[in-house]
């Protein structure tokens, strides 16, 4: 199997499945008929840069810093959705306060999405700052991210 195709099947299982350890991965990538050494395996992890987090029930499990698809907003959808508690405007900056441990997702996705509005986004433990480029793009920004979270 090509690395590329490997890879996409890595991130597939990632994004569908609460994957908590490099062993688990090669054994849901075995049942697909997807042999790999694991030093392999370790390399495609880091290449996809994926990473580990504890989700919302605290349970650390593997998540993907890349998609699969070129358009993030699907996933930010869900995320936001999911993972977002609430949005500050404060003059430029949007606060979006989250569930322990998924800023660095949410940021991720914020910063390949391509909001006009964003210059930069800063990433903590359960907050985020999205810098604008004015007190206006902040509104629009913040109004975007509220009617994601429904």
């Amino acid at each position: 199997m090509k690395r590329e195709d490997r890879q996409t099947e890595i991130l597939k299982i990632i994004r569908s499945q609460k994957i908590s350890s490099i062993t688990e991965l090669r054994g849901v990538l075995a049942e697909r008929e997807i042999n790999v050494a694991m030093a392999t395996l370790s390399q495609d992890l880091q290449s996809l840069r994926v990473g580990k987090i504890m989700d919302s029930e605290t349970k650390v499990r593997y998540f993907a810093q890349q998609s699969i698809e070129k358009d993030p907003s699907d996933e930010l959808l869900v995320e936001v959705r999911d993972e977002v508690t609430d949005v500050i405007v404060n003059d430029f900056i949007v606060v979006i306060r989250t569930v322990p441990y998924w800023t660095d997702s949410i940021s991720d996705l914020i910063d390949r999405s391509d909001f006009p509005e964003v210059v930069s986004t800063l990433a903590g433990y359960d907050n985020m700052w999205v810098l604008t480029k004015g007190n206006q793009d902040a509104t629009r920004f913040a109004n975007r991210i509220r009617a994601l979270m429904g």
